[in-house]
């Protein structure tokens, strides 16, 4: 009974194509949403493969795959012309619902930015009051007194600002 099972299991294997195959993204085309795949079991370049399900246009969440990564591909309806990417090892880029609103912001940075603008409108807030009362009162008042004392204070003083967008993570 084992025996005639086994070779029942191999006569089915035969007639079964696979669902799923192992290969190496050659290209990525992210207009099309599409890679192209080469099998590592086969002799075998796939074209087209879907990053997602809605195809080329469709605001998905969509994975990316780096080029020369490791991927598993799999077969739509067991058609021989028709692959969709079902896992990657490396991601080049994410988009949740599309591109449109650009990269998703890194809190941290964002927080940084935050809080460098707020430093330097404290100091310019000092520097024009240091300014102002430098100018002086009446016959005195002098202007280029209080242009010099301002400069002074806002020596040095700027607002640095860091990219806070995570240009691999896109969202529409």
């Amino acid at each position: 009974m084992d025996e005639l099972r086994k070779t029942l299991v191999k006569l089915i294997e035969q007639y079964i194509p696979d669902q799923v195959k192992v290969g190496i993204v050659k290209t990525l085309n992210e207009a099309k949403q599409s890679c192209s795949v080469q099998l590592l079991d086969d002799d075998i370049e796939l074209f087209d493969v879907r990053l997602g399900a809605g195809g080329e246009g469709s605001n998905e969440f969509i994975l990316f795959p780096e080029v020369n990564s490791p991927v598993l591909v799999g077969s739509i309806n067991n058609k021989a012309n028709a692959h969709y990417l079902v896992k990657v090892t490396k991601i080049k880029t994410i988009w949740i619902g599309g591109k449109d609103f650009g990269g998703l912001i890194k809190n941290k940075e964002l927080n940084d930015n935050l809080t460098s603008i707020k430093e330097y409108l404290s100091d310019l807030k000092s520097a024009i009051a240091t300014g102002i009362n430098s100018v002086g009162i009446g016959a005195s008042a002098n202007g280029t007194t209080g242009k010099a004392a301002f400069e002074s204070a806002m020596a040095g003083k700027t607002i640095k600002l860091i990219e806070m967008q995570n240009t691999r993570v896109k969202h529409g």
